[in-house]
C-alpha cells in the first residue's frame, strides 16, 4: 500500500475535500447570519434546520480537517521514517560503492602485476635464449681453441720430426765429409744445409716480409 506522502493524488483529493468543507460551512453560515439578522417570524423552524444542517457541516468540517490533519501527521511520520531509510540505503550504498571501488583498484593492480610478471617472464626467457647463444658459442669457441692446440701440437711434431732426419742427415754428410766424400755429395750437403735453414726461417718469422728475409739470409 502507497504511503500518502508518496500519492499525491491522494493528498490533493484530501485538500479539495476540506476546502470544500469550508466552502459549505462558509456559505451556510453566512446564510444563517441573515436570518438570524432580519429575524422573519414565518422563517424560524426553517433557521432552526439551517443550525442544524449548518452544525452537521461544521462536524463533518471538523472531521475532515481532523482527518486531515491525521494524515498530514501519517505524511510527516512516515516522510520521516523514509528519511531515515533513505540515509541508511544511503550510508549502505556508500559503503558498497567504497567497497567496489576497493576491489576495483585491487583488480587494476593485480592485472598490472599480472602484465608485469608475464613481462618479466618474457624477458627471462629472451636472456635464457641469449645464455644459451652465448653459451654455444663459447662452445665452438673451445672447440675451435682444441682444434688449433692440436694442429700446433701436429706441426710441432712433425717440426721435431724434420729436426730428427735433418740431423741424421748432417751426420751421415759430416761423416761423408771425413771420408772424403766426392763434390756431388758436399753439393748434395749444401742443399739440405740450405732447406735446413729455409724451415727454420719459415718457422720463427711471424710475417711473410720477415720469412722473405730469413730466406734470403738462408740462401
Amino acid at each position: 500500500m502507497a504511503s500518502p506522502c508518496r500519492n499525491p493524488q491522494r493528498t490533493l483529493k484530501s485538500w479539495r475535500l476540506l476546502t470544500e468543507s469550508l466552502k459549505l460551512f462558509t456559505l451556510k453560515l453566512g446564510r444563517n447570519q441573515q436570518l438570524v439578522w432580519f429575524k422573519l417570524p414565518g422563517r424560524r423552524l426553517f433557521c432552526l434546520e439551517e443550525r442544524r444542517n449548518l452544525n452537521d457541516s461544521l462536524g463533518q468540517c471538523i472531521a475532515g480537517v481532523s482527518l486531515i490533519a491525521s494524515v498530514v501527521r501519517s505524511c510527516h511520520l512516515r516522510l520521516d521514517v523514509d528519511r531515515m531509510l533513505l540515509i541508511v540505503e544511503h550510508g549502505q550504498l556508500d559503503g558498497q560503492l567504497k567497497i567496489h571501488e576497493e576491489r576495483l583498484r585491487t583488480l587494476d593492480r593485480s592485472e598490472l602485476f599480472e602484465s608485469r610478471c608475464v613481462m618479466l617472464c618474457g624477458r627471462a626467457f629472451d636472456l635464457s635464449q641469449e645464455l644459451i647463444q652465448t653459451r654455444m658459442r663459447i662452445n665452438d669457441f673451445e672447440n675451435a681453441c682444441t682444434q688449433l692446440r692440436r694442429r700446433i701440437l701436429e706441426l710441432k711434431l712433425r717440426r721435431v720430426q724434420r729436426r730428427r732426419l735433418l740431423s741424421e742427415l748432417v751426420l751421415r754428410l759430416r761423416k761423408a765429409q771425413d771420408q772424403q766424400v766426392p763434390p756431388i755429395l758436399w753439393r748434395l750437403w749444401h742443399c739440405m744445409r740450405f732447406l735446413w735453414n729455409c724451415v727454420e726461417c719459415l718457422g720463427h718469422p711471424s710475417g711473410k716480409l720477415d720469412a722473405i728475409n730469413w730466406f734470403m739470409a738462408g740462401y
